[in-house]
C-alpha cells in the first residue's frame, strides 16, 4: 500500500512538472511573440513612413504610443516629417519671391521699351539712367546666383595669403560708401586693430564681411552698424551688429536658406556667408530681437 501511494505521488509529481514545463514554454513563446510584435509593429510603421516620404508624399505622421527608445525614434521621425513639410512650403514661397524679384525690373524695362517703340515715351537721359539701374539690379541677381553656385559646388578653392585688415576694411568702406549708404542716416563703425594680419583667403573673408554689412544696411534705417574683428588664440572673430528691424525668432533657423529673406533682394547673401564659413571650417551664430537689431558672430580657425 505504501509503495502504491509512493508510486501515485511520484506519478502526479511528474505530471505536475510536465504541465508546469509546458505552461512555461507556452508562456515564454507568447511573451516572445508579443515582444517581437511590439518591436516589429513600430518598425514596420517607420519603414512604411520613410518609404512614403521617399516617394514624395507629404503630411506623413506615425501614431504609435510607446514610452521607450522606439517611441523616441517615432517622435524624431514625426519631427523630421514636419520639418520637411515646413521646408517644402518655404521653398515654394522662396521660388515665388525669386520670380517676383525678377519680374519687377523686367516689367519696367519692357514697359519703357514698348512705350518708346510706340512713340508714347521719349527715352530721355533720365529714363535711360532708370533703365540702366533696373538692368544693374538684374545683373546683381544673376551674379549673386552665380556666386552661390560656385560656393556650393566648391568651385572656388581656398587661396591662402597674407590678409592685412587695414587694407581690407578700407576696400569695403569704399565700396559701401559708393553703392549702399545712399540716403541712409546710419553710422558705420569699424573696430578693427590696424595691425591685424592673418593668413587666409582674402576674397572669402571680404565677401563674408561685405554680405553681412550689406544685409545690415538693408535692415537698418537709423542707428548704427558695427563691425568688430579680432583674434582669440588661433581663431579669427568677425562680428557684425546693427540696430535694425531684427529677425523673428521663428525665422532664424531658415535665414541661411537660399531666397529666404526678410529684406528686399534675393536673400542669397546669408546663404553665401554660411557656405563660405563652412568651407573655412568655421561656425556662425545669430542673436536678434525685433526692432532692436541683429548680431552675427563668426569664428574661423586660423
Amino acid at each position: 500500500l505504501d509503495e502504491e501511494k509512493t508510486f501515485l505521488f511520484v506519478k502526479r509529481t511528474n505530471q505536475f512538472f510536465m504541465i508546469s514545463i509546458i505552461i512555461s514554454i507556452l508562456g515564454a513563446l507568447l511573451f516572445n511573440f508579443l515582444l517581437i510584435r511590439s518591436i516589429l509593429n513600430p518598425l514596420n510603421l517607420l519603414h512604411s513612413g520613410t518609404s512614403m516620404i521617399g516617394e514624395g508624399k507629404k503630411n506623413i505622421r506615425i501614431h504609435f504610443n510607446t514610452n521607450d527608445e522606439l517611441g523616441e525614434l517615432i517622435e524624431s521621425f514625426n519631427t523630421m516629417a514636419y520639418k520637411l513639410e515646413e521646408m517644402e512650403e518655404i521653398r515654394k514661397v522662396s521660388i515665388a519671391k525669386f520670380a517676383n524679384e525678377l519680374r519687377t525690373p523686367l516689367t519696367i524695362i519692357q514697359g519703357e521699351i514698348e512705350g518708346a517703340i510706340d512713340g508714347v515715351i521719349s527715352l530721355s537721359k533720365d529714363r535711360l539712367v532708370s533703365l540702366l539701374e533696373e538692368i544693374e539690379k538684374l545683373k546683381g541677381m544673376v551674379f549673386s546666383l552665380e556666386d552661390l553656385y560656385k560656393i556650393q559646388k566648391k568651385v572656388k578653392k581656398i587661396n591662402k595669403s597674407e590678409v592685412n585688415f587695414n587694407y581690407l576694411i578700407e576696400d569695403i568702406k569704399r565700396v559701401i560708401q559708393n553703392r549702399l549708404l545712399e540716403g541712409k542716416v546710419v553710422e558705420l563703425i569699424f573696430d578693427v586693430p590696424g595691425d591685424l594680419v592673418i593668413i587666409n583667403d582674402e576674397d572669402l573673408i571680404k565677401q563674408i564681411l561685405f554680405n553681412l554689412i550689406s544685409n545690415a544696411i538693408k535692415a537698418t534705417d537709423k542707428g548704427y552698424i558695427k563691425v568688430t574683428v579680432f583674434k582669440v588664440g588661433e581663431k579669427l572673430i568677425l562680428e557684425v551688429e546693427d540696430t535694425g528691424k531684427g529677425i523673428k525668432e521663428e525665422d532664424i533657423p531658415y535665414i541661411f536658406d537660399p531666397f529666404y529673406s526678410n529684406t528686399d533682394g534675393l536673400g542669397v547673401g546669408l546663404t553665401i556667408v554660411k557656405e563660405i564659413v563652412d568651407i573655412l571650417g568655421g561656425e556662425i551664430s545669430v542673436q536678434s530681437k525685433i526692432n532692436q537689431g541683429t548680431k552675427f558672430n563668426i569664428k574661423i580657425p586660423l
